[in-house]
């Protein structure tokens, strides 16, 4: 079934307002960040490097590089999508790099849930296994190709 130009006009505007989404949430971010800097220097960078120190600052910065491929599009209009650099390319490594965003995210709250329940091995492994299992849904959902819409 091919699509018609309304499909098409849809996916355009619905493609817009994700990027004006995340237009915001980058202003935010920007404005998040000068205002929390000079604390982050002072009580995160002076620190010494711990696995905490590391899982912060990736949580942290991890954002900033998905949220700009999100836009690129939006930026560089102008140029052609039929080279190396093309739109596939750039939803991949959108994919991929939202993915592990959140799953770096989520295991950072992961551990911080498993230390406020003093270190319950029980918890772990529930926590454990939702994230594991939930990582496993969304690599199947990728490798299947599997779409909502027929």
């Amino acid at each position: 079934m091919n699509p018609t130009a309304n499909q098409f006009t849809e996916g355009a505007r619905q493609i817009r307002m994700y990027q004006y989404v995340d237009g915001i949430a980058l202003a935010i971010y920007v404005y998040d960040y000068l205002l929390t800097f000079a604390d982050e220097v002072e009580l995160v960078w002076a620190s010494r490097w711990t696995v905490m120190k590391i899982a912060f600052l990736l949580d942290r910065y991890l954002f900033v590089p998905n949220l700009i491929i999100q836009q690129f599009p939006a930026v560089l209009r102008t140029l052609t999508w039929n080279g190396p650099l093309n739109c596939t390319g750039l939803a991949q490594a959108y994919s991929y790099l939202s993915q592990f965003g959140v799953y770096f995210s989520g295991a950072v709250l992961c551990l911080r849930l498993w230390v406020m329940w003093n270190k319950n091995r029980r918890i772990l492994i529930v926590l454990c296994s939702i994230m594991l299992g939930t990582a496993a849904y969304h690599y199947y959902i990728d490798i299947s190709g599997f779409t909502m819409h027929q």
